[in-house]
């Protein structure tokens, strides 16, 4: 509760009986989402045993393979993990409302946060804690699951003393600068690998198709050389535009799309070759940019939401769990000390996690085609696995949400 007003989007519950909008805020109402929710909980707790089985019992995956003639490999599993996620969220939100407290899920447009929790502090108006929701297997760190690293760097940017920096007499927008560099190294990846990436349907591993035959993508990254030459067509085609060049929050700051198109362009050219000769180098070159805004603003990575875990077991039961901001703030000053006396490189690497990589993307008219897709730049950040932050109970997260008027 800061005392400023926060525009935030949340997802209207409708009650499919009466087509009527149902406001957690209103006792009635959050006891009829309870209902509602309970119910659809227990129509796909069948599913969610199963597919709980499927990840941690190997004997009863190949009686499911006999039995259905489906292969349960890498993909399927991730599609698995994929829908349990949306089962953790509503139960996640079912677990909250059973709280007594008045949550609301985020749209999808939210990049890092699934749910806000408010609270009513009288004249002081509203006040509102976030969360991001993670589903895994019980035993597991369910906050080493990673999320997009662009909100951890908007949140930091937002708290630096400055916003903006010089670049050879040029001002140039702190969050345009880095999420620019993140959709060059996107680009760069995208144009050298159009149409050349599949997934092989034994093994579910995706390849990339080259001069030296098929490459999993890191290998792909390691070995595929990047020129001037490479870099000069790529600035001049369609895989760059102007929307290459927004902020972290997706905006157009006024000149710098030029600005930024003709910096990173020029900062490339005399990199390649040098500090980078292959598309995975593009990595680092990635963390050095976003390091350098971070020292320029004088902006420090700290941890910016709290995580609220669902985990299940092999049964399918679920529960509930989630590390503060404030325990996982402490975990990093107990291994590496005070995040702003860490050099921005290390914060970026250590305290966020960003180690960018490649994953296949192919669009659904290209699989109905049969065209290959190709590699997407991903920058997810993943806490580094050393952080051992422990999580707490519900009933201690409620007085954190209870004291948050204080």
């Amino acid at each position: 509760h800061s005392g400023k007003t926060v525009d935030i989007t949340v997802r209207t519950f409708v009650d499919r009986e009466n087509n009527k909008p149902l406001d957690p805020m209103n006792e009635d109402d959050r006891k009829r989402i309870i209902e509602i929710t309970d119910k659809r909980l227990q129509e796909v707790q069948e599913k969610v045993t199963t597919a709980s089985k499927l990840l941690t019992d190997s004997k009863f995956a190949k009686e499911f393979e006999k039995e259905t003639g489906h292969k349960v490999d890498k993909t399927f599993k991730q599609h698995i993990l994929k829908w349990m996620g949306e089962a953790g969220e509503l139960n996640a939100y079912n677990a909250m409302l059973k709280q007594g407290k008045a949550a609301y899920m985020l749209t999808d447009s939210a990049r890092k946060n699934d749910m806000v929790v408010i609270t009513n502090c009288g004249s002081r108006g509203l006040a509102a804690l976030q969360q991001s929701i993670k589903t895994a297997r019980k035993g597991t760190m369910f906050n080493q699951r990673g999320a997009s690293s662009k909100p951890d760097f908007a949140s930091a940017l937002k708290q630096a003393p400055k916003q903006t920096f010089e670049v050879d007499g040029k001002k140039v927008d702190a969050s345009s600068y880095i999420s620019s560099a993140m959709e060059v190294r996107k680009a760069i990846m995208k144009s050298l690998s159009f149409r050349k990436v599949g997934k092989d349907k034994e093994t579910g591993d995706s390849y990339v198709e080259t001069d030296k035959g098929r490459m999993g993508i890191g290998e792909w990254m390691r070995n595929t050389k990047l020129t001037s030459k490479d870099v000069e067509s790529i600035f001049d085609s369609e895989f760059i535009s102007d929307k290459t060049f927004r902020s972290l929050d997706d905006d157009v700051v006024k000149g710098q799309p030029k600005i930024l198109r003709e910096m990173l362009k020029e900062d490339l050219m005399k990199a390649v070759g040098k500090e980078v000769k292959t598309v995975d180098d593009l990595s680092d070159w990635l963390v050095k940019k976003a390091a350098k805004a971070l020292e320029e603003t004088e902006a420090t990575i700290t941890p910016s939401t709290d995580i609220l875990g669902t985990e299940f077991d092999k049964n399918g039961n679920m529960t509930n769990r989630v590390v503060m901001m404030e325990d996982q703030l402490k975990s990093i000053e107990d291994l590496y000390g005070e995040p702003s006396k860490m050099e921005t490189e290390d914060q970026i690497r250590k305290v966020m996690g960003l180690e960018p990589s490649g994953r296949r993307i192919q669009s659904s008219a290209d699989k109905r085609e049969g065209r290959l897709g190709y590699v997407d730049g991903m920058q997810h950040a993943v806490p580094p696995k050393e952080l051992t932050q422990v999580p707490r109970p519900m009933d201690e997260y409620i007085k954190k949400a209870d004291s948050i008027c204080v």
